[in-house]
């Protein structure tokens, strides 16, 4: 069984700092980097950020979508 995986920060209030846009790169080599936030999709292997601690830090919201596929 594989799993689809799709991760959205967004930050409403304000865009996020070039410091936090160049964090979010690192995380991983999916990132989908915009100046209020990022995207990271997921085929295989899981995303190795934790959400919670990203969310507290430089954003306002996020959105996750996992899908068991068989």
């Amino acid at each position: 069984m594989s799993e689809y995986q799709y991760y959205e920060f967004c930050s409403i209030t304000s865009p996020i700092s070039s410091e936090a846009r160049k964090a979010m790169r690192s995380l991983s080599s999916r990132a989908n980097v915009s100046t209020h936030g990022v995207s990271y999709t997921y085929n295989y292997g899981d995303f190795k950020g934790e959400p919670k601690k990203l969310l507290l830090k430089y954003f306002d919201v996020f959105f996750i979508l996992v899908i068991g596929v068989s």
